[in-house]
């Protein structure tokens, strides 16, 4: 099951007009452990050369990892296209399956990375991407970030 999960994810990576737009501010070498519920694999999303390349293996020093559900992937990977109405969904449906979980439709986020970390490799930039939206989701998970971080 868990190989079919991560081709899906590796399409959407490879060919969503999202991801770009939302990993945009990441640094080359940002990494991601992937997992999928129930299966003890572990996949990597990498920014290489401008872009999410994922793998089946586990990277080398993940800023964090993503666990998902199964139905958690199909939830997530409904929105397409990348207008600002469309990207304000995608972020409500993953802020839901971190916050508001189903017994079958959930993903969980374990941080390896520091703060300083997290903003060296870009990932406050998604946040500023993702907007109020983003920050909300965070500040519900417990994840307080100092405004300076943020910029502008």
């Amino acid at each position: 099951m868990s190989e079919k999960l991560f081709e899906r994810m590796k399409r959407f990576a490879e060919t969503s007009e999202i991801i770009p737009k939302v990993t945009s501010s990441l640094k080359e070498g940002a990494a991601v452990e992937v997992c999928f519920e129930g299966d003890p694999a572990i996949y990597a999303a990498v920014k290489e050369n401008g872009r999410i390349v994922c793998r089946k293996c586990a990277p080398r020093k993940p800023q964090m990892r993503v666990t998902f559900s199964e139905d958690a992937m199909d939830y997530l990977l409904e929105p397409a296209g990348t207008d600002k109405d469309c990207i304000d969904e995608y972020i409500t449906r993953f802020g839901e399956c971190i916050l508001h979980p189903t017994p079958t439709r959930k993903v969980g986020i374990k941080i390896y990375a520091g703060i300083i970390t997290g903003f060296r490799m870009g990932y406050f930039g998604m946040l500023r991407f993702g907007g109020p939206k983003a920050l909300e989701v965070l500040s519900k998970m417990g994840v307080k970030i100092p405004r300076r971080f943020l910029g502008r």
